[in-house]
């Protein structure tokens, strides 16, 4: 009975862990959109909002939409303009891309179990990796800029990408060659970095004036506790003086007695 119990209580933990399991929109430019697995409809995406499994987003022209994994904004990633992606599962982390570009870094993979971006003809997969993936008609563009990421293709042929190279995989499935990355492409990858480091450092300054609010607010609240508590004891004791009076006067009145006069008389 005890195993049982013990049984059922680490299931529904873990039960509840998947089921809570969520990402959070860092940023948002232009127009967002995202449908989440129990809603028909499509709405807009606000910073902050946070999203679970089978998420589906929309970014439109010139705009885009990041998300980070974890708390202390190690794993994050940057779905860009005129995409549509779905968050497959959260942990392990699965992303499906059917069009469009996302600009992902994975610091500490261990977070996210593990980092799988999926296209119609390919999966490629991270290790502790800055890499862009891109899916359009001619077919699956990988490019890695820090670390390694493996690339599946349909025929279950995978081949590693070192950092400053790129493979592009066929509309049919087949991958092909290995290229060079240009300058231009390090000049986008710097400015996405640059991006999410701009965006946590002001996440941290909002978080930190949010504390000093939060703290004057506290403070406020004490002080203004502290003067009601001045002001009820000032009218507890003006009431207890008052009383005293009271007291004063009714004893002199009792002790006063009746007046007599000389000779006895009255």
């Amino acid at each position: 009975m005890k195993k049982f119990f013990l049984f059922f209580v680490v299931f529904f933990c873990f039960s509840f862990f998947c089921l809570s399991q969520e990402v959070k929109i860092l940023d948002i430019k232009g127009e967002v959109l995202v449908k989440k697995e129990t809603e028909t409809i499509w709405q807009k995406a606000k910073i902050n909002m946070l999203l679970t499994a089978d998420t589906e987003i929309k970014t439109a022209k010139n705009s885009f939409c990041t998300l980070v994994f974890d708390t202390e904004g190690k794993n994050v990633m940057t779905i860009k303009d005129n995409a549509e992606a779905k968050l497959s599962q959260i942990i392990p982390a699965n992303i499906k891309l059917n069009k469009g570009r996302i600009f992902a870094l994975i610091k500490d993979i261990k977070v996210v179990d593990k980092f799988e971006i999926r296209t119609p003809v390919a999966i490629a997969g991270v290790r502790g990796t800055g890499e862009s993936v891109e899916h359009n008609d001619s077919g699956t563009i990988v490019k890695c800029f820090e670390g390694i990421v493996n690339v599946l293709d349909l025929n279950m042929q995978s081949q590693d990408i070192e950092s400053g190279f790129g493979i592009e995989v066929g509309p049919d499935g087949r991958l092909g060659e290995e290229f060079g990355l240009q300058k231009e492409d390090f000049y986008e990858w710097e400015g996405f970095v640059d991006n999410i480091n701009e965006i946590l450092s002001g996440a941290k300054e909002d978080e930190t004036k949010q504390q000093e609010v939060s703290q004057q607010e506290e403070t406020e609240g004490l002080q203004q506790e502290y003067r009601e508590e001045q002001k009820e004891d000032y009218r507890q004791n003006i009431f207890e003086e008052e009383r005293k009076r009271e007291e004063n006067r009714d004893s002199q009145e009792n002790t006063g007695g009746e007046k007599t006069y000389p000779g006895g008389g009255y």
